[in-house]
């Protein structure tokens, strides 16, 4: 076989190209079939898909007066607290002390923290741990203050 001057590249040109566009016939749309077909991740099992509901202030006002709500503050370290906080166990120590919750997984729980990222840390462990009536504070104290709500100094 003999190469004519300006054609060396030609082949393997030609051959890089059939395989984009082979590689991209085959990542195209998927078929009918496999498109009715529901992937693992959307998969219903009948249980809800997470047993955390995030609520804005005036929500968790509601809940923090019902009866039979444990209100956990979990941020770290102490930077005050709403009234009617049953527990302060800091986010990273949930695990650990989930002794001091209460046993029963089907318990409403409504945890908080400064900002709302320390609760949902804490919320996602204790779903985890098997509690499935959970209740984070959206933004947290922040907006629990934003909204008007007082907050109980540090250490009270």
């Amino acid at each position: 076989m003999t190469c004519r001057p300006g054609l060396g590249l030609v082949r393997p040109a030609t051959i890089a190209l059939a395989a984009l566009v082979l590689l991209a016939a085959c990542a195209s749309t998927p078929t009918a079939r496999e498109a009715a077909a529901p992937s693992a991740a959307t998969v219903s099992t009948g249980a809800a898909a997470s047993p955390v509901r995030l609520v804005d202030a005036a929500q968790f006002a509601e809940l923090v007066d019902r009866d039979g709500v444990v209100v956990v503050n979990v941020h770290t370290p102490d930077d005050g607290s709403i009234a009617g906080t049953d527990a302060s166990i800091p986010f990273d120590q949930i695990g650990e002390r989930v002794a001091e919750l209460p046993a029963d997984r089907a318990a409403a729980l409504a945890v908080y923290c400064r900002t709302g990222t320390m609760s949902a840390a804490a919320a996602t462990t204790l779903a985890t741990l098997g509690y499935r009536n959970l209740t984070d504070l959206a933004g947290g104290m922040q907006a629990w203050q934003d909204a008007g709500h007082p907050l109980l100094a540090a250490g009270s």
